[in-house]
Order: C-alpha cells, then structure tokens, then sequence
C-alpha cells in the first residue's frame, strides 16, 4: 500500500469529482471514532494503488477506491506536487 499525503482543500474538490463516477476514495488515517484525520497542516492521507506518471509540477496517480463503495478499479488524476507528497512510494 502507498500512502499519499494531500492538502484538506485540494482532497475534497478531487473527492467530489470521483463522486460523479460514485468513487470514495480510501482514507488510511482516521480519528477513534472513524471522521477523517487531519493533521495542523490540515492534511489528509489517501491510499494510492500506483503511480502512472510525473512531471516537473504534478504526479499522476490511480487513488485506490472500493472499501466504501466496492468500485475497486480506482480513479486517475492529477495531483500537483504543492499539494500532494507520496510517502512510502514501491517500485
């Protein structure tokens, strides 16, 4: 599993696009009684299946889907690097 590190803002309007395709995305960090965990910097953790692609300024990525809503096959997009860091990347 690769966990990636979003800005609040930025997960929620990416969320809402998913949410069209009725897609949630994997949360992998949440409070004791189950609300989204959100650090000081009002960061958010998701759950990415793989990285498809990166540029100077944005990482592509397929963001795991399916413990909420069983839409396994995951959704792609675009995080720009200012607002998205992945932290335990496999190759």
């Amino acid at each position: 599993m690769m966990e990636m590190k979003v800005n609040g803002f930025f997960e929620f309007k990416k969320q809402q696009e998913a949410l069209r395709y009725n897609m949630l995305f994997n949360i992998t960090r949440r409070t004791e009684d189950g609300a989204i965990f959100h650090d000081d910097d009002d960061n958010v953790y998701i759950e990415i299946s793989e990285v498809l692609a990166e540029s100077a300024k944005a990482i592509k990525v397929r963001v795991a889907t399916g413990n909420t809503d069983g839409s396994a096959k995951g959704f792609v997009t675009w995080f720009p690097k200012s607002c998205a860091t992945i932290l335990n990347y496999e190759i």
